[in-house]
């Protein structure tokens, strides 16, 4: 293995835009934008930190996010990929519409592919971030009390030693928490429910959520039983959650909802700051792609 940040940052580079060609000469995309991509501990040797937030656009109605998220976990190892799909129509009325997340990616995100083909929108409009954080505000107010409910049942199963159905019951908060966090921060409503990509898109703002519920000592373990709880406990006899594993994913998932509300309030004063410089008239030095 190289130990040289230099050449593991060439081969990290050249990776990516194999992978780039790879999606384009499969999925016949518009566009490609990422809209993330860092090592957030400096550490370039360390792959398990290094992450990319991937923006297909699409000519066609039909949603491709499964498909083309399966292409890239085959073909991608070097870190972690997140992909979301939506097609040209969807987009445009997006924007028309103020979306905070789909107006700074298309006009702060770095444009890894384009067909060359117009998209029938541009030049797009600036964001108006007057009333972001009264969005973000209904969206935590909303989100969370479901998020803290499953919670408070979850540890009650574990009262009562139901510990398979209570990792259920945590993952079903996890993933209320980690879309609230998506919605806050990116501005994005995310319609799919594996706590992967989830947890994915939420490393495009902060690496927080990620080691809060990632442990590199366990190598994932417990995480992957999280994530496996959303069917196996429901569907397959054979599933079952030890105690010890059900008390150890349930103070992540409690350390989660923690910064879920720390995140939020840090977060909401940014919008606001924001909005206000709006405003006013004046060219505030924040870049929007913290506050997407």
């Amino acid at each position: 293995m190289e130990t040289s940040s230099l050449s593991h940052s060439r081969r990290k580079t050249t990776s990516i835009r194999k992978l780039v060609f790879l999606l384009s000469r499969k999925f016949s995309p518009l566009r490609i934008y990422e809209f993330s991509g860092r090592s957030w501990n400096g550490k370039q040797e360390s792959c398990k930190d290094l992450s990319h937030c991937l923006l297909l656009i699409t000519e066609q109605v039909s949603r491709i996010d499964y498909q083309v998220q399966d292409f890239v976990n085959r073909r991608y190892k070097n870190g972690t990929v997140t992909v979301i799909c939506h097609d040209r129509q969807a987009i445009g009325i997006a924007i028309a519409a103020n979306s905070r997340f789909f107006i700074t990616v298309l006009t702060q995100g770095k444009l890894l592919y384009s067909n060359e083909q117009m998209l029938g929108y541009e030049p797009i409009k600036p964001y108006d971030p007057s009333k972001a954080r009264q969005r973000a505000q209904e969206l935590f107010n909303y989100r969370m009390p479901i998020a803290r409910s499953f919670f408070a049942a979850a540890t009650e199963c574990q009262k009562l030693g139901h510990y398979t159905i209570s990792t259920f019951l945590l993952h079903q908060c996890t993933e209320q928490a980690l879309i609230c966090m998506i919605r806050v921060h990116l501005g994005y409503r995310s319609e799919f429910h594996n706590i992967h990509r989830l947890l994915g898109l939420c490393l495009a703002f902060s690496p927080r959520p990620y080691h809060t519920l990632l442990d590199i000592e366990d190598d994932g373990r417990l995480f992957n039983q999280l994530a496996k709880s959303y069917s196996s406990a429901r569907y397959h006899s054979g599933f079952s959650i030890s105690e010890a594993d059900s008390f150890a994913i349930s103070d992540r998932v409690y350390k989660l909802l923690s910064l879920t509300e720390e995140m939020y309030f840090d977060q909401v004063s940014l919008l606001e700051r924001i909005a206000q410089g709006y405003i006013a008239g004046k060219v505030m030095d924040i870049n929007y792609h913290t506050a997407i």
